[in-house]
């Protein structure tokens, strides 16, 4: 029983690991607030993974799906953010 568990957990891991391929991190910068606010509601509307919250003077950090990617980029773009992509693919 205990093998079995193992096994289990073992599968729920690497399927867990499977679903970020794709995955894109970015690294956005924010001038000020108002464009910290604006990349707030990006985030959200990409359904974007935020590992840490861009501050004027400090970047944010944001993991996005391969479906988003273009999306996200455009309403960067559109915004005025600065950005670039740190990782291509974080399972990789």
């Amino acid at each position: 029983m205990k093998w079995l568990s193992l096994m289990f957990l073992v599968g729920a891991v690497i399927a867990k690991h499977e679903e970020y391929h794709g995955y894109s991190l970015f690294e956005v910068q924010a001038k000020d607030t108002s464009q910290a606010k604006l990349l707030n509601q990006i985030e959200n509307e990409a359904h974007g993974d935020i590992w840490s919250h861009a501050l004027p003077g400090r970047p944010g950090y944001v993991l996005i799906s391969k479906d988003e990617k273009h999306k996200f980029q455009d309403a960067l773009e559109a915004a005025g953010l600065e950005y670039k992509i740190q990782t291509e693919n974080i399972k990789e």
